[in-house]
């Protein structure tokens, strides 16, 4: 059972394999992007001008703000039902990066092991 399935239309599906209400398809895409780009650190502003192209700076920060404190949430809410993940992202002032335990309970990342 893998929680993130980003194969197909892509969601986030509970201990109970529920599909969890994703605020946005940004909210999904930043998710999708950080699981196949997790060797790296992202910089905050590469995230911004990839979800937020046509934003000023001042929008796209509150965007990515917002949007990274929504998938912290989901991480959080996944931990209370009983997952032994730990957070999901590891961000600072600069840059994001999901946790790699986060990584390998993407079905997409299962597949390419495979």
């Amino acid at each position: 059972h893998y929680p993130l399935r980003l194969f197909g239309t892509g969601l986030f599906v509970d201990q109970a394999g529920e599909p969890v209400a994703m605020r946005s398809r940004k909210q999904l895409g930043l998710l999708a992007y950080l699981v196949c780009e997790h060797q790296v650190c992202h910089s905050r502003d590469t995230l911004m001008l990839l979800l937020w192209p046509d934003s000023s700076k001042e929008s796209a920060q509150n965007n990515l703000r917002f949007t990274l404190s929504q998938l912290r949430l989901l991480g959080e809410k996944s931990a209370k039902q009983g997952s032994t993940l730990g957070e999901m992202l590891h961000t600072d002032r600069h840059t994001v990066q999901i946790d790699p335990a986060w990584v390998l309970q993407a079905d997409v990342n299962r597949f390419q092991q495979l």
